[in-house]
This record gives structure tokens, C-alpha cells and sequence, in this order.
């Protein structure tokens, strides 16, 4: 005991000179800016790299400090202006491991667009800067860190806006070098606890530019004047270990344990079945350094009647694990109206700092005095606006009590019973239109005495709503159960959310917890929904309700007809509705994409509206438009509503929901020449086929292949080019200034583009939309012989898919070129001798003898009209004419030999057919 006493004595000493005790750390540098006010770093090891020579960095009076922090409070700071010289100080540099550099610092000013005030580098400073520190405010003036591993703020990951100006924060930065190439990795951290392990970060950046071979200063930044903040900078470390940087000062404990007293001194009015509770501050043990005990406790403590003279009162003792609690407990119930005496002797801390003796004296009640106490609510809370509650309490002496509830959004007492008798319980129905708070309570009084009386805890009401639009009227964080029975008018996976709408109005449920979330079942487009309990939250301007507890019944809920509006009349009050405009366009509907494809998450400008003010939102990843075509010109769309702060938006939900004011005609893409047959003609070509019902006019439409820089020049098709049912045409692409292979191709005056072996080939309306794509290669599974130029890729069957190298084949038909080369194709017929849809000799037509050496008979047993052409093999017509009945015949003498083809435009039955013969 005097051992503890002489050091507690040396504490004191030490205390009264003003000195203290702080852990040592292993530091690679420490600044605390400890140099007379007014001067430059220059002149105390900073160095100027970049910013020039004006508004040099200078030391300032101190302003900042941080409790507890080994580095704060020792000299002054330095201030950081918006623009000027930029200094760094260097190291023992590192080229393995992690270095750790912590900072304080306090924000002045900053704009909203931000800029890097604090960061790495390597010993030679350079440009090669790394773990940049951001400082940008919001709106409201609210503060983020933000932090890039080497880039600029495209690449800076950011904080919240939760921090405050003018306020000084504890920064950590973490730079860790990792094995490999471009993937070091800086970390930031935010007021860590000081003097506890390191926990995880606040945010992380692992941007990709390459790495340094090693880090060895620390750099002050004074930025841009547009952008960058004015700060206060002091207390700088850096290490290598976490402990190095942000270890807590150690203060000798020279103060002894204090506690409070239940009852405390000088209490009346005590009830006389008290047990006296004395809790201490820290843990307490006898002044010899013993261990206090529950069997020994009770020998430190003193309870008589009157005062320390009076007679002993008998009680038991404990004391908690904690060594903090002592509760006393008298054998039986002490007397009414009596005076008691209560003390405990001398005890000390850990540090040997002892208390003095203590005591006290409180009254018990009188045998004839009224009391109230125990004011509590039977049922378990939360409490639900509407439902009933039952109020219980202890009294003695009193016959009637008044019954009151603190209403927290009067701020003040609402009477509930006048006066009812006290048998200490009553039942009550909460209002039906109670507000959300948790600062509820109830009040009994004593109807005779309104010196008598007691509260119980705060407690918790939820608001009731039994429509969406009372729902929407409450305000950011209350908490509501929503009653009512909404339709669900759109469900996702994602964050377990689902639009609702009922008749009033429309919200989001976000359902914010880990999957499966608190919202149970499965609901679908058109299920109703109810008993559902949240918060209100308003995310950037949308109200959404977020469940916080498990809650939600199915229901059987109304139908949701989409009330068709104008893009103009949409409001904030419209947020979630299921809506329905008509004849609006895209303002450009190749904006995210190139190809005019939907991209997720993107706003798309909508024709005559401020994008300030009105976008359509891909909000929905998962939607089946995702990838699709963008659509070219004025449709009509059933929508949900959101809004993103004063920008109000549209999303549909899927294909199902637009309505296109055309559809697309049936081309089919059926043939590929990619690979010149003749190496000088470079004569290329496409093939369609309608595969629909209708004629298509294809003039405007245009052909593109892979590569984007082709898009400003695409082959566009001429006028005239129509395509009736059932017909094939043939596009020419690419023929090097050569005469076109076939006379009834378009004549394109200008080459545009070869395909490549492994390509593209997309065919466009002319409004833009794509109508059909077939992405090939030259290998396997792929047909491979067209590869080498002596054959086409063809699609035999048009019905196949071709998106599928299944689907094609390498032409097996000869052909001849203008230029006299034989490849194996079928340019603007289809397949002719291996079809899967070859053209069929339709209502008894025959064409014979084949092979002929002069006449050639068509015989029409059902006196169509028939449009006959002979064609050469090269595609070029030799001899035509219309025939209406019986026997068409054409002299054939003279014509060279060779494969020559019969081209059948039937006029009556709106078909074509083709027949393949041979003059010898």
C-alpha cells in the first residue's frame, strides 16, 4: 500500500509540472510544422515541384487540434490557399510493404466540383503522383474525401457528403505495394479510433496506370483556382506500421473513481422496499490491492438508522463482474418516515488512486403519503397508430389518477383519462391519425395531488396509412405500416423492389436488406399487396418506402389502367404511377451506342424536352429492350415515373410496353460473298430475302459491317429498289472500279467498304433501326471454304436463324462472272441445285427439253400470267416474253452452250420461280 501511494504521489508531481507520457513510434517523418509563423517550408525541408513561386506554403497560427492525437498541439499549421506553389518533403522511400501517412485537417472552403490537396510520390517527385486526397461539397455544404490511385478526378473514389466545414478530421492514407503489374492499391480512412487496430477502410482505390518503384515523399497541393478547397494542414506522420501513425497519447490516470448513489443524498420519499445501488465509474478494489468480492463487499459498507450513531440496519451485499456496481439489498422493508445513514469506505482504481470515506442519509416515505410508480405499457412495442394499448402502474394512497401521453409533435401533455380509478391498469386506443415518433411517454398524477405523479420510458408509435398519398405526406425517416391493398405494377430481383399503385398514388419499396430481404412471397405484375411496415426515405428527390421489418400480405388488388398524360404534365406527385405517352421520339438514339442500342442505366434526351428537366431512364438493367434497337421516330410507351432531384424521368418495363408506330419488314440476310472471287475485280455482295408478306421499299436502307468508321458512309440502297414476298436482291458492296456482276445489281459509283474474314454484316432501316445481323468468321464451326474466295456463305433456308454458323453452308453452285471466273454462288436466287427452299414449279408448269439445242417449251396448264425471262448464267437476260396460256416456246439456236436459267414472274399468283437448263 505505501509502495502505490509513493507512485500515485510521483503522478501528481508529474502531473503538476505539466508533463505527460506518450507512446513511442518507429516514424519514417514527422512534421508538426514547429517553426516560427510567417515562415516558407522552404526554409525546414520542403521543396517546390510545381504551382510556381507564388503563394508560397507558409506556417500559420495553430487553430486545429485533435484530442488524443500524438501529433496535435505540439506547434502550428500550415494553410493552404486555392492556388499556388506545391511543395513535398521526402523520406526513406520504400519499395515493398505498406506506408502509412496520417494528417489533420480542417476544410475552409470548397466547390462543389473539388480538386486533390494532399498526396504520394516517389523520392525524385516528378509528375507520378499517387493516393491523391480530394476534398468537394454539395449543395447543402456538406463535405466528401474522395481518393484516386493515380488519376485525376475522373478516377477518384468518394466518401458520402457527411463531413462539415470548418471541422478537423483525422486522415489516414494507406499505400500498399502488391506483386505484379498496375495493381498497388491506396486506401483512406476517416477518424479511426486512435490506439485500436486498423479497421477497414472507408474507401479504396486500385486505379490502373503503372506502378512507382517506390514511394518517398509526401506533397502539400494548392491546386486550381476554380476548384480546389482552402484548407488547415498540421500533424503529419508517416510510417510503416498502422500503430506508427495513429497511436493514442498515454495520460497518467490520477483521478480516483467516482460513482453515483441510488437513492441519492438527501432523497425523501424513498420507498421502503429500496435496495441502495452505488455505481462507479471504473472498477474499483480495496485499498489493499485486494479483489472486492460479493463475500466481502458488504464489510465496506455502512447502513444505519438516523445517523453513523444510530442503530444497524441488517442488508446483504453484491457487487457486479465489471467490479463497477454495488447493491445493497435490507433483509426486510426499512421503516416508513425514517431518516437512513449510509456509507462505504475508502476503495482505488487500477492506478492506486483511492477514494475518501462517503455517506449519506435519505427519508423513507410515510406510512400515509401517496405514491405513483412504474409507469409502463403491457403489450410489446413498436405501437401502431389505431390498435389498442394497455396502461399499467403502481400507486399507493391514491383513488383517482389522471392519465396523460407527451405528444412530441405539440410538444406537449394530451390528456387521455381526466380521471379513472387507480387499479393500476387502463386501455387505450391510439389515435388512428398518431404521427411517427419514438419520443412518446405516458404521465399518471394523482387526481388530488399533483405533486404525485410519474412517467414511464419513451416509446415508439408508428403512423398508420391507409392509402398511398397519406403514405407519400409523411415525412423523410417516419416509420408507417401501410394498410391499404396496392397493385404491384412492376417486381425486380434487385434490391427486392416493387412498384405500387393504388388508387391515390404510386410508390417504390426498396427493400434495402440482404437478400431475400424483409418483404416475403413472391409477388408478380398485377398481385396486391398489404400490411406492409417501413421508413419513408427520399432518395435524390423519389420517395420510397424501405421495409424494416418482415411484413407484406398478399392481396387481391385492383386493375392499374395506365392514365395516358403528357410528358409536360408529369410532377413530382406522379412519382412510381404507371403512365402512358404517346408520340414522343429520341432525340438521338444512337447516343450510348453506336448501333443505336439500349444501354442500361443511361438518361436518353427525349425530342423537344430540357434534359434538365425530363429524360427516359434505362433504370432496368434486367429488361428485355437492353441491347436492343433504340427506336428511330415518334412511338407510344406505357411507363413508370421517376424522379431524380428536379429531373423527372420515364422507364418502361419492357418490349411489351412501347408501342412502334411501324413494324419491321421480314429481310433475311441469305448470302455472303466476304472474300473476292478475283483478286482484281474485289467484287463483293450481300443477298436479302423478304421473308414477309409485303413488298418492302427498301430505298434509304444501308448496310454497315463492324468497323464504326465505316458508319459515316455507309451503302445506302437506291430508289427503286423493292423487294416483293418471296424474292431475293443482291447489293453489290465493293467491285473496284470493275463492270457490276450482275446487270439488275444496283450501280454503286463509289467503292465503299470490303467485308472482312471474321465480320459484320448489319442491314438498316432507313429510320436508323437495325432489322438484321449475322456476325460470321471464316472458322469453325463456320463454313470455312468461303474463306479462300471460290465460294459464298449462304443461307439456304431463311426461316433458320441466322445468327447460328449452323444455319449456313458454302455455296455448291457454279457461276460465272462477268469477268469469266467461276466461283460457287447464287447471287439474287438462293440456292438452286441443293435448296431447302428452292423456287418450285407451281400450278403443273414445265420447262422442257433439258438439256435442249434449240426449242425450249414452258408449258402453263393453268394459263397464268406468266413474265419469262432467260437469263445467262451470269445473270444477264437473253430473251423474254409474257405468256397467258398453253405453250410458251423460245428459240434457243444460236445461244452459246452452257447453264442458262428460266426466271418464271408469275403475275397471277404473285410468285417467282426459277429453273435451271442447258444448251448443248
Amino acid at each position: 500500500m505505501k509502495k502505490m501511494l509513493l507512485i500515485n504521489a510521483l503522478f501528481s508531481l508529474i502531473f503538476l509540472v505539466g508533463l505527460s507520457f506518450t507512446g513511442k513510434a518507429q516514424l519514417l517523418l514527422e512534421d508538426n510544422f514547429n517553426y516560427p509563423v510567417g515562415d516558407s517550408l522552404g526554409a525546414h525541408g520542403w521543396k517546390t515541384h510545381s504551382g510556381g513561386t507564388a503563394n508560397t506554403v507558409k506556417v500559420t497560427a495553430a487553430t486545429i487540434t485533435y484530442p488524443g492525437y500524438l501529433s496535435s498541439g505540439i506547434g502550428d499549421e500550415v494553410s493552404l490557399l486555392a492556388s499556388g506553389a506545391d511543395v513535398n518533403r521526402t523520406f526513406a522511400e520504400q519499395t515493398s510493404g505498406t506506408v502509412y501517412t496520417s494528417f489533420l485537417v480542417n476544410i475552409k472552403t470548397s466547390t462543389t466540383v473539388g480538386d486533390y490537396f494532399f498526396h504520394l510520390g516517389p523520392t525524385l517527385i516528378g509528375t507520378n503522383f499517387k493516393g491523391r486526397v480530394f476534398a468537394k461539397r454539395d449543395d447543402s455544404n456538406k463535405i466528401a474525401f474522395g481518393i484516386s490511385y493515380g488519376s485525376a478526378s475522373a478516377a477518384a473514389s468518394y466518401t458520402g457528403f457527411v463531413y462539415e466545414l470548418n471541422t478537423t478530421y483525422l486522415v489516414v492514407l494507406k499505400y500498399s505495394f502488391i506483386d505484379g503489374a498496375a495493381n498497388d492499391k491506396v486506401d483512406l480512412f476517416i477518424n479511426p479510433v486512435l490506439g485500436a487496430a486498423e479497421p477497414s477502410p472507408l474507401i479504396s482505390n486500385t486505379d490502373t496506370p503503372a506502378d512507382l518503384t517506390n514511394i518517398g515523399s509526401i506533397a502539400l497541393r494548392q491546386g486550381k483556382s476554380s476548384e480546389a478547397p482552402t484548407i488547415a494542414i498540421d500533424g503529419i506522420r508517416v510510417g510503416l506500421k498502422w500503430a506508427d501513425v495513429i497511436s493514442a497519447a498515454i495520460v497518467a490516470d490520477i483521478t480516483p473513481p467516482t460513482f453515483t448513489a441510488i437513492p441519492s443524498n438527501g432523497n425523501i420519499n424513498v420507498a421502503i422496499n429500496t435496495t441502495i445501488v452505488l455505481t462507479f465509474d471504473e472498477a474499483i478494489r480495496n485499498i489493499d490491492n485486494s479483489e472486492i468480492t460479493s463475500a466481502n463487499v458488504a464489510s465496506l459498507l455502512t447502513l444505519k438508522e438516523t445517523d453513523a450513531s444510530g442503530a444497524d440496519v441488517a442488508f446483504t451485499a453484491i457487487i457486479d463482474a465489471d467490479k463497477k456496481v454495488i447493491t445493497a439489498t435490507p433483509t426486510t422493508d426499512l421503516k416508513n418516515g425514517q431518516v437512513y445513514y449510509a456509507a462505504i469506505a475508502p476503495v482505488e482504481d487500477a492506478s492506486g488512486n483511492a477514494t475518501t470515506m462517503s455517506s449519506m442519509t435519505f427519508t423513507t416515505i410515510s406510512a400515509t403519503a401517496s405514491t405513483i410508480s412504474d409507469v409502463a405499457i403491457t403489450e410489446t412495442s413498436p405501437y401502431f397508430a389505431g390498435a389498442d394499448i394497455t396502461i399499467t402502474w403502481t400507486s399507493t394512497n391514491v383513488t383517482d389518477v389522471k392519465i396523460e401521453a407527451w405528444v412530441p409533435s405539440e410538444k406537449a401533455w394530451q390528456e387521455l383519462f381526466a380521471s379513472t380509478p387507480s387499479d393500476g391498469s387502463a386501455i387505450f386506443t391510439l389515435p388512428s391519425d398518431a404521427q411517427y415518433s419514438a419520443g412518446y411517454k405516458l404521465r399518471i398524477t394523482d387526481v388530488t395531488n399533483a405533486n404525485v405523479t410519474a412517467e414511464s420510458s419513451t416509446f415508439t408509435i408508428i403512423a398508420v396509412a391507409n392509402n398511398l398519398l397519406a403514405l407519400r405526406a409523411l415525412k423523410a425517416d417516419d416509420m408507417v405500416k401501410y394498410t391499404g391493398i396496392a397493385t404491384v405494377t412492376f417486381a425486380r430481383t434487385s434490391r427486392n423492389q416493387k412498384y405500387i399503385q393504388d388508387a391515390t398514388a404510386a410508390v417504390l419499396i426498396d427493400d434495402l436488406t440482404t437478400a431475400p430481404g424483409f418483404i416475403k412471397g413472391t409477388y408478380a405484375i398485377g398481385d396486391g399487396i398489404t400490411n406492409i411496415v417501413g421508413k419513408i426515405a427520399l432518395y435524390n428527390g423519389l420517395v420510397e418506402l424501405v421495409p424494416t421489418q418482415i411484413s407484406g400480405e398478399p392481396a387481391t388488388g385492383i386493375e392499374i389502367v395506365p392514365e395516358v398524360r403528357t410528358l409536360a404534365s408529369l410532377t413530382a406527385a406522379d412519382q412510381c404511377k404507371l403512365v402512358k405517352i404517346e408520340d414522343f421520339a429520341f432525340k438521338t438514339p444512337t447516343q450510348y451506342d453506336v448501333d443505336g442500342k439500349f444501354v442500361s442505366s443511361k438518361n436518353y434526351d427525349i425530342e423537344g424536352s430540357d434534359n434538365t428537366l425530363m429524360v427516359y431512364r434505362t433504370a432496368f438493367f434486367e429488361s428485355d429492350y437492353i441491347g436492343g434497337q433504340v427506336p428511330v421516330g415518334p412511338f407510344s410507351s406505357v411507363a413508370l415515373v421517376g424522379q431524380f432531384n428536379s429531373q423527372m424521368q420515364i422507364t418502361a418495363r419492357s418490349w411489351s410496353d412501347m408501342t412502334l408506330p411501324f413494324e419491321l419488314p421480314k429481310l433475311v440476310i441469305t448470302e455472303i460473298m466476304y472474300t473476292s472471287p478475283d483478286v482484281s475485280a474485289k467484287q463483293e455482295w450481300v443477298e436479302l430475302y423478304n421473308n414477309g408478306t409485303t413488298s418492302v421499299d427498301m430505298e434509304g436502307f444501308y448496310i454497315l459491317d463492324s468497323d464504326p468508321l465505316h458508319k459515316a458512309d455507309p451503302i445506302i440502297l437506291p430508289a427503286g429498289a423493292i423487294l416483293a414476298p418471296g424474292e431475293y436482291y443482291t447489293i453489290e458492296t465493293s467491285d473496284n472500279g470493275q463492270p457490276e456482276l450482275f446487270p439488275f445489281v444496283p450501280d454503286f459509283v463509289s467503292i465503299k467498304f470490303n467485308f472482312g474474314k471474321a465480320d459484320e454484316v448489319k442491314l438498316f432501316h432507313a429510320n436508323g433501326m437495325l432489322i438484321d445481323s449475322v456476325s460470321y468468321n471464316s472458322v469453325a464451326p463456320w463454313p470455312t471454304s468461303p474463306n479462300g474466295g471460290g465460294s459464298s456463305l449462304t443461307l439456304c433456308d431463311p426461316n433458320l436463324d441466322n445468327s447460328l454458323a449452323s444455319s449456313w453452308e458454302a455455296s455448291l453452285d457454279e457461276f460465272t462472272t462477268l469477268q469469266g471466273t467461276k466461283i460457287y454462288a447464287t447471287p439474287g436466287t438462293g440456292c438452286v441445285l441443293h435448296t431447302k427452299v428452292a423456287p418450285k414449279l407451281q400450278n403443273g408448269i414445265t420447262v422442257y427439253p433439258n438439256p435442249t439445242s434449240d426449242e425450249l417449251y414452258i408449258s402453263n396448264p393453268a394459263n397464268d400470267l406468266l413474265e419469262i425471262t432467260i437469263l445467262s448464267a451470269i445473270g444477264k437476260p437473253v430473251k423474254s416474253l409474257q405468256s397467258a396460256k398453253g405453250i410458251a416456246s423460245f428459240d434457243l439456236t444460236g445461244l452459246p452452250k452452257g447453264m442458262y436459267f428460266v426466271k418464271m414472274n408469275n403475275k397471277t399468283q404473285k410468285t417467282t420461280q426459277m429453273k435451271k437448263v442447258v444448251v448443248n
